[in-house]
């Protein structure tokens, strides 16, 4: 067992569609999150192993740093705002993961895994906008290098 915890950058958003009066709207956003993920770690196998499947599980929190979002009615750009000010500062939600370590070398692993975010604040609230529930969510690739930070058992 063990516990991550990250420091990334993600871009979220998303477009939202309507018909109204004859007239297309589309609205496009974007928000520029710094996402700190703290989870618990579940390795399988023995300490040793070449090949350690693991899966993981905990809340992720998201900082507002940024993003613009713009406005088009019927293929023409009408309007453009700084995400900030339509967004809400804090996103709160689950990351779960799915991956393997292997061995490179003494106490080094290379990491890899697919991982799931599902938020669960309405990142619209500030806007005013309570009665259209928007949340991030989204799919990331990790890969990296893992060493220990304390004691670990010899080989």
């Amino acid at each position: 067992m063990g516990i991550s915890a990250d420091l990334k950058f993600s871009s979220e958003g998303g477009t939202l569609q309507s018909d109204e009066g004859g007239d297309e709207y589309k609205y496009t956003y974007r928000g520029n999150y710094i996402r700190l993920p703290l989870q618990g770690i579940y390795f399988f196998g023995e300490l040793g192993d070449k090949v350690r499947p693991k899966v993981s599980l905990g809340p992720s929190f998201g900082f507002l740093v940024g993003g613009k979002s713009k406005l088009e009615v019927n293929g023409t750009k009408t309007d453009e705002a700084d995400s900030k000010d339509a967004f809400t500062r804090f996103d709160i939600g689950l990351n779960a993961a799915a991956g393997a370590n292997f061995r490179i070398g003494t106490n080094k692993w290379l990491n890899t895994d697919i991982t799931y975010y599902h938020g669960f604040s309405n990142v619209f609230e500030d806007a005013g906008e309570k009665n259209k529930k928007v949340r991030n969510r989204g799919l990331g690739i990790n890969i990296g290098i893992t060493f220990p930070l304390g004691t670990v058992k010899p080989d």
